[in-house]
């Protein structure tokens, strides 16, 4: 049965018309302007002002609708077509679950938010533009599959259904966004605009690469977590975090503005990935991470043009580089390297371990630059440990001396470059391998560097000098007794390795040169 409108008296025509109508089915409204509508509702009757209807709603027309208020009343609102946009006024307020508002292609705007706690609004690939306070509570569902999202103001999610979809993510006015669950947009819309999370558990993910390029745009997480799956670019503008954990997953390029990440985990890469980098280019712009922790996923590139200053990192079995002689990295707390694969590749630049180092495996390598220990933490080298430093000065955090400990074997060498305030010690029973080419220079207080020991400091730097005239690990059997030494070489590369072997006794010695193997 076809649908079936008429006026019960004759419209006026004006900026709101009071016309009222009835019927049921579907309502097709042409106009050359666009037109306010006071009121709609409808329980049987639809009225605009005073109009009503029988049954759900489909309305169909070619321009946006404006309306003071609208009450479904229980009852479903559709809009038909691209052209069948409305504009409310007022608040919308559901709190019905057959309550629904859908608007296919059609674009919404809620001028004065709204408050969904039951029911739904449904946009497939239009506008919704929602400003000043709204909520969405308990069996409430609000759903853009695609288009925008347009919001400003306030807005609270305390349970109900939010669905975005592949929509963009884009501020009205400055937002502060509450959730008790993570957001995840597929690409955030700033607009020069602010966007404030406002609770520990409002996490935010940004699916495609993110732009900050005015003044005015923002990302405060504060405790919330933010995770950006592709770059983040900033040459001007603001993120900042109180207490959450962000993450980097393809890097971060900081040309300008400031990041500001205080009391925060800082992650960069993700599983799986490719290798990431931070760089920070130019004086205009600023990275503050000192009470914040670095946690490596992918390998990764650090280029700044100043220090850059952490309270930890965590290698998690990754490679670390300083790309050039300005990007230097300073830790507060303890460094812990214990896994062969963890490497710091520190170039010419400087690494400043004020926490110091607990290092029993992995590699720290340096071709200039200073690396510097802590004067009050232990920095601890162990078994398998490798640093190799080469024009590089070896020097103390504070103006006493930092103590090196020596632990099993580890593997130490220096060529070139210079020690200042540097004490060294030895475990008991340690016969760890340090070698040294090339002149290495005291400059202040070398302790432990003597030559009365297994280690020790001249003008060639560091070394291992073996002092035993009976090693012997097998014995052949007959007249002719043979001897196997097994000596742990350097970290240096083998061509650069000299191995000497003599006896003060040619008589009862005699050497092989033929079995005598690096």
């Amino acid at each position: 049965m076809p649908g079936r409108w008429e006026p019960m008296e004759e419209p006026s025509v004006s900026n709101r018309s009071y016309a009222e109508w009835w019927g049921y089915g579907s309502l097709q409204l042409q106009t050359r302007h666009r037109q306010s509508v006071h009121q709609i509702r409808w329980n049987g009757e639809l009225y605009w002002d005073r109009a009503g209807i029988v049954t759900d709603l489909s309305l169909t027309s070619d321009t946006l609708l404006s309306f003071e208020s609208l009450d479904l009343n229980q009852q479903k609102l559709t809009l038909t077509s691209a052209a069948s946009g409305i504009e409310l006024q007022s608040q919308l307020r559901m709190d019905d679950p057959n309550e629904a508002l859908i608007s296919g292609d059609a674009d919404l705007k809620f001028n004065q938010g709204i408050s969904i706690d039951e029911g739904l609004i449904s946009s497939t690939s239009g506008t919704v533009s929602i400003n000043a306070s709204s909520s969405l509570t308990n069996n409430g569902s609000l759903s853009v599959s695609s288009g925008t999202l347009e919001l400003g103001g306030d807005f609270q999610k305390n349970g109900g259904s939010l669905s975005i979809g592949d929509s963009t993510f884009k501020l009205l006015s400055d937002l502060n966004w509450t959730s008790d669950s993570l957001l995840e947009v597929s690409a955030l819309d700033l607009n020069n605009l602010a966007l404030t999370l406002g609770s520990g558990s409002s996490d935010f993910k940004i699916n495609n690469a993110l732009t900050l390029d005015e003044a005015g745009e923002k990302l405060i997480s504060g405790s919330a977590d933010v995770e950006f799956t592709e770059l983040l670019s900033i040459s001007n503008g603001e993120l900042s975090s109180s207490g959450g954990e962000i993450r980097f997953d393809k890097g971060l390029d900081l040309s300008g503005g400031k990041v500001e990440i205080h009391n925060s985990n800082i992650i960069f890469g993700s599983e799986p990935g490719n290798e990431v980098s931070l760089v920070q280019t130019g004086t205009a712009a600023t990275f503050d991470a000192g009470s914040s922790s670095l946690q490596l996923l992918q390998n990764l590139t650090l280029q700044s043009s100043s220090e850059l200053v952490f309270q930890s990192l965590d290698l998690n079995s990754r490679e670390l580089t300083l790309a050039n002689e300005t990007s230097d990295l300073s830790l507060k707390n303890q460094l812990i390297l214990d896994e062969a694969s963890e490497k710091i590749i520190t170039g010419t630049a400087d690494l400043k371990l004020e926490g110091g180092i607990q290092m029993s495996a992995g590699e720290i390598t340096s071709t200039g630059g200073t690396l510097v220990l802590s004067e009050t933490s232990p920095n601890l080298f162990q078994n398998d440990a490798i640093l190799e430093l080469l024009n590089t000065n070896l020097e103390s955090a504070g103006s006493g001396d930092s103590i090196l400990t020596l632990d099993g074997e580890p593997n130490l060498s220096m060529n070139g470059g210079s020690i200042t305030r540097i004490t060294l010690e030895r475990t008991e029973g340690t016969v760890g391998t340090i070698s040294t080419r090339g002149e290495v220079t005291c400059i202040a207080s070398c302790q432990g560097f003597d030559e009365t020991g297994s280690y020790g400091f001249n003008t060639h730097g560091l070394y291992r000098e073996v002092v035993s005239a009976n090693w012997k690990l097998s014995e052949a059997e007959g007249e002719r007794k043979n001897a196997r030494i097994r000596v742990k070489l350097l970290s240096r590369p083998e061509n650069e390795v000299s191995l000497f072997l003599s006896s003060s006794d040619v008589s009862e010695v005699s050497m092989d040169s033929v079995s005598t193997h690096l």
